[in-house]
């Protein structure tokens, strides 16, 4: 059973929904990676925050991205945290074509964890729940053109 295959029921923790983070999971049920960036400054932001890191502006809004990317690290899981992902999973940091360190964590499907390697280009794709959660999740891009 690969993580694509894991139960339909999300049954590990549920991420906090806050007016901040809201608009970020609302794209991923519709199938798009929307994150924060600087109106100001163009910087991306990612984990959610009110204000731009590097202009200090508060002038920050959603706005999709590529979701391509390439992986920046990872780690091989041969063990059950609670949240039933079949086993071994690929827990990992994606950075995203967008910008210099803009990583995400994630885990890396579509593949066999020992084919998994450091700077592998990858792009997003999604994982439903049933109960309205969605997940981006990424797999090997086939056209390699997505990697740093």
């Amino acid at each position: 059973m690969t993580l694509l295959e894991a139960p339909t029921s999300w049954q590990g923790p549920v991420p906090a929904m806050d007016p901040l983070t809201e608009p970020y999971w609302d794209s991923l049920r519709q199938h798009r990676l929307a994150l924060l960036r600087c109106r100001q400054c163009g910087y991306w932001l990612h984990y959610p925050v009110p204000a731009c890191r590097k202009c200090l502006s508060d002038d920050v809004e959603y706005q999709p991205v590529s979701g391509k990317g390439s992986i920046y690290t990872f780690s091989v899981v041969h063990r059950e945290f609670g949240i039933h992902f079949p086993i071994p999973w690929v827990a990992a940091f994606v950075e995203l074509v967008e910008q210099d360190g803009l990583r995400l964590p994630t885990n890396i499907v579509g593949c066999a964890p020992d084919e998994v390697s450091i700077g592998m280009p990858v792009q997003v794709t999604y994982r439903d729940y049933e109960d309205g959660l969605t997940l981006a999740l990424f797999e090997p891009d086939v056209g390699g053109g997505s990697g740093r």
